[in-house]
């Protein structure tokens, strides 16, 4: 999700339902590149689940290639830190080594893999909060400097725009981002987070609406 799309006019004048609806060109060629991603988290999975160990650990690296930066993002989006959110990729990426005969081909292994850092990053989350607490029952510093990721936009209004993201509630924040940042259709969304897909499409809804008025758009 870049700064650019959230302040284009398709983001921006969405007054429908906050979901963009692309040129049918672009859409075709976004169904392109899903259909050819599926086909290759069917294989990922079902080499992952097979017995085969030198194809399984084969195709545990092509997971590592084509997930492990885009599921650091989305956790980092959560945790705010970056050396966080690595270590959440990769206690998820060796629990999916360790429970790969447990994969079902048939599940998709981009909702699998989401679901799982999302989970994960929570329960970090939740720690981190009873670790604050007990803190600052003791009378320590609980003072948190958070990471700045070095690729943000640096004008203001960049910055004003990831602010009113970081604003919204964990689950506006994870659908909207889920949709537009990592591209998943509102059927994946909705699995990940364990929601209906109409929860999904209002839960983004809802996030747009909420990011519009922090403009005063």
């Amino acid at each position: 999700m870049t700064i650019a799309y959230l302040l284009s006019a398709h983001f921006l004048d969405d007054t429908r339902d906050g979901v963009h609806t692309p040129p049918a060109s672009a859409d075709r060629a976004v169904a392109r590149q899903a259909e050819a991603e599926a086909d290759r988290d069917r294989a990922l999975t079902e080499a992952l689940s097979g017995s085969d160990e030198t194809r399984a650990r084969a195709a545990l690296d092509a997971v590592v290639t084509a997930y492990f930066d885009r599921l650091a993002r989305f956790v980092y989006g959560l945790v705010m830190s970056v050396d966080v959110a690595e270590d959440v990729v990769q206690d998820v990426l060796v629990r999916v080594w360790d429970a790969r005969h447990a994969v079902r081909p048939e599940q998709s292994l981009r909702a699998y893999l989401f679901t799982a850092v999302r989970r994960r990053a929570l329960d970090v989350l939740k720690h981190h909060t009873v670790e604050v607490r007990h803190a600052s029952t003791l009378g320590l510093d609980t003072t948190v400097t958070l990471a700045v990721d070095d690729q943000l936009d640096s004008e203001a209004v960049a910055h004003t725009v990831r602010l009113a993201i970081t604003q919204l509630s964990e689950r506006r924040q994870t659908a909207l981002r889920l949709r537009y940042e990592e591209g998943l259709p509102f059927a994946l969304v909705a699995e990940v987070m364990g929601i209906s897909e109409k929860a999904a499409k209002d839960l983004t809804a809802r996030a747009v609406r909420e990011i519009r008025a922090s403009l005063g758009v």
